[in-house]
């Protein structure tokens, strides 16, 4: 069980965990989890059934167990301890053990894994979730699509360490802990750009003595003289001025070295806090990153697909179906997934725009536009990140 306030909250933000710990409470017993239509099953349906109970080890510690069974998957083993993970990239081990050592299995769920089109298909059912049930309606916008947000950046000749170094000096310059601070802090970083892009032109037009576009110190001086008065910029600052203008000329000797096309794609990126400042694990002062999201091009943990305008149309009319059903759910959350990146940006007002448009359809007597509520602190406000300016 929980043993403060700050572990209540972990269970109710961390990716999946929540899930686990709605299920541990008993606030859900059944949940379904749609797959997007661009992902790959290798079976359209699966549904298993979770017992959880306690087991004593030889030490007479105090573990909990799991327990499975499933008509469509055959397990080796169908019970298991989970050692779980200590440190931050470390995997959780699962240990087998027979079913009589786990006992007291007074809390059990089903879990279903279902494609869109089969989901669809059961819809049409009529049996598959019923008026009676108490649902709760969670939409993630990176069903449509997925794309990672420093792909052009890597497209352009970058690399890890480039993206990682600007995004370090980034956070050591800028501090932020509201919405509205972070579109000022952005908006600093791109004055920035654009000062040290119009100081990259005078040097190669020889309007710049050669040693002022020589030494870094000199060339982050005429850079800054493009700039407004840090003295008005102060509360999105880390550090004291002395301080900062060491971070700044850094960061301004990195982006020197990229081409006007990545600068270009540097400046449509912007700079952002890493997660919202809602989030338990939000500090200050490590807040500001290259926008970049949580995954790289190369990643092997999320299934990438760019989409465009018909391809959202047809997802909106699969989500339609899906949800023209007798229940009507108790609540409905919607994920943007913008912030870490996984969300296309540039297509996410159309996306969104059609998950509401669906839910005022298919619930037209709960939701409207007086019942939608928008989190103050979304990345880029209400309007979104990517048309911000």
């Amino acid at each position: 069980m929980p043993r403060n306030e700050h572990e209540i909250r972990l269970m109710m933000e961390k990716n999946d965990v929540f899930i686990q710990a709605a299920a541990g409470t008993g606030l859900i017993n059944r949940f379904i989890w749609v797959w997007p239509p661009y992902s790959e099953e290798e079976k359209p349906y699966v549904s298993i059934h979770l017992e959880v109970g306690l087991m004593y080890t030889e030490e007479n510690a105090l573990l909990t167990c799991y327990c499975m069974k499933s008509n469509y998957i055959n397990f080796e083993h169908s019970c298991v301890w989970i050692q779980r993970a200590e440190y931050e990239g470390e995997d959780e081990k699962y240990f087998n053990i027979e079913r009589k050592k786990c006992r007291d299995m007074t809390l059990g769920g089903t879990v279903e894994i279902v494609s869109t089109d089969k989901a669809i298909e059961l819809a049409k059912s009529g049996s598959w979730i019923k008026a009676s049930d108490s649902v709760i309606l969670d939409i993630d916008e990176d069903f449509y699509g997925c794309e990672a947000v420093s792909a052009p950046l890597y497209d352009a000749g970058m690399n890890e360490d480039d993206i990682e170094g600007l995004s370090f000096y980034v956070g050591k310059i800028l501090c932020t802990d509201n919405a509205k601070d972070e579109m000022k802090a952005d908006r600093y970083f791109q004055k920035l750009l654009k000062a040290v892009q119009e100081t990259l032109k005078r040097c190669h037009s020889g309007r710049l003595g050669e040693e002022t576009c020589e030494s870094n110190h000199a060339f982050t001086e005429a850079v800054l003289a493009l700039m407004p008065d840090m003295t008005t910029t102060k509360d999105i600052m880390c550090l004291p001025k002395e301080s900062t203008l060491v971070m700044l000329e850094n960061l301004v000797e990195r982006l020197s070295r990229c081409s006007d096309t990545q600068l270009q794609h540097i400046a449509s990126i912007g700079v952002c806090m890493y997660a919202s400042p809602r989030s338990s694990n939000f500090n200050r002062n490590d807040a500001m990153i290259l926008c970049k999201g949580c995954n790289g091009p190369n990643s092997k943990r999320v299934i990438f697909h760019s989409t465009n305008e018909q391809e959202i149309a047809t997802t909106s009319r699969n989500l339609k179906e899906m949800l023209t059903q007798a229940f009507i759910p108790k609540v409905v959350t919607v994920c943007r997934s913008v912030r870490d990146g996984y969300t296309p940006r540039k297509e996410f007002p159309l996306i969104e725009e059609g998950v509401l448009g669906v839910l005022k359809a298919v619930y037209p007597d709960h939701v409207t536009d007086d019942t939608i509520h928008y989190d103050s602190e979304l990345l880029g406000g209400r309007g979104g990140w990517y048309f911000r300016y």
